[in-house]
């Protein structure tokens, strides 16, 4: 028999056996990819902002679909200080990393009472701040400095 012609059948059983494990492996990578989560930088998920609104600073953070901001990671720093912001109540949670917690969906606005800074001097803000993916993604703490647009 000639073998270049009529290869052997036990050659062709390998190499179809090869060729469907390969489809079968590219099947499996395909739908893997597929499935997998793709979660945004953080920031996209989280866009903090500050102004000044009458004798105090309005902060702000708009919230992705999908994703939270914890209420006990906020901080506002100014002039290398912490100071007191009022945030308002956010929405219960019970999270797998914190427990029983307040987080904040779509966005949140927080307010530096004038008692705590001159809003005529200050000319931006570090905010500190956390949140999550609703799909089971944590971010480490965030701290970005925002420059303080004038009243809105």
């Amino acid at each position: 028999m000639d073998h270049r012609r009529n290869p052997p059948r036990h050659t062709l059983t390998r190499k179809l056996t090869a060729g469907l494990w390969l489809c079968l492996l590219a099947a499996t990578a395909s739908a893997a990819t597929l499935g997998q989560q793709q979660f945004l930088p953080v920031d996209e998920a989280f866009v903090p902002d500050a102004w000044v609104e009458g004798d105090a600073i309005t902060l702000a953070w708009r919230i992705a679909p999908g994703y939270y901001l914890y209420r006990h990671g906020f901080a506002a720093i100014i002039d290398g200080e912490t100071v007191d912001a009022d945030y308002p109540d956010g929405e219960a949670k019970v999270d797998d990393y914190f427990g029983e917690v307040e987080v904040y969906h779509d966005q949140v606005f927080a307010t530096v009472p004038a008692a705590q800074v001159d809003a005529d001097a200050v000319r931006e803000v570090t905010v500190r701040y956390q949140g999550c993916a609703e799909a089971g993604l944590c971010y480490p703490p965030v701290e970005r400095t925002v420059q303080l647009q004038g009243t809105r």
